[in-house]
């Protein structure tokens, strides 16, 4: 195999390993206290919302579990992965349903990868991030619906 064969192989297999933690993470929460719903779900697509991208199509890998509480409240783990001319963009967040949008339970920096070697630690950094944020959102949610 070429070096651009494994270095695309690199990349696919970082986005499985990723997900493969967002599976594992759902399967963990469904046999949580509390918990009456979760779904669990990954898409790869092509994009021509370019009011949201730019001009152009624009190609998105994204991947979530979404959970509803016994106290009627849902709450989102959320990764995607797009890339542009000079970068690979992953975008990680922990969301609620707002008033007229999301509100944001867990705000984490975008991050943006110029090499496939940078996209590779920074999806599984933020995996880790996101990922690891599941006990302190589940309590602040809580205070949340007991206010």
């Amino acid at each position: 195999m070429d070096s651009e064969s494994k270095s695309a192989g690199n990349v696919l297999a970082a986005i499985a390993e990723s997900n493969a933690r967002f599976l594992e993470f759902a399967n963990m929460l469904r046999s949580s206290h509390g918990v009456i719903k979760v779904a669990h779900d990954f898409e790869c697509r092509r994009t021509t919302n370019y009011s949201e991208f730019g001009t152009g199509p624009r190609y998105l890998f994204d991947w979530y579990v979404d959970v509803e509480l016994r106290n009627h409240v849902s709450v989102w783990w959320a990764m995607d992965v797009s890339w542009d001319e000079e970068y690979w963009i992953i975008s990680s967040r922990v969301e609620m349903p707002g008033e007229s949008r999301p509100k944001a339970l867990n705000e984490i920096p975008d991050r943006h990868a110029g090499t496939i070697n940078q996209f590779v630690s920074y999806l599984e950094a933020a995996t880790s991030e996101l990922l690891d944020s599941a006990d302190t959102v589940l309590a602040s949610v809580a205070e949340i619906s007991n206010s």
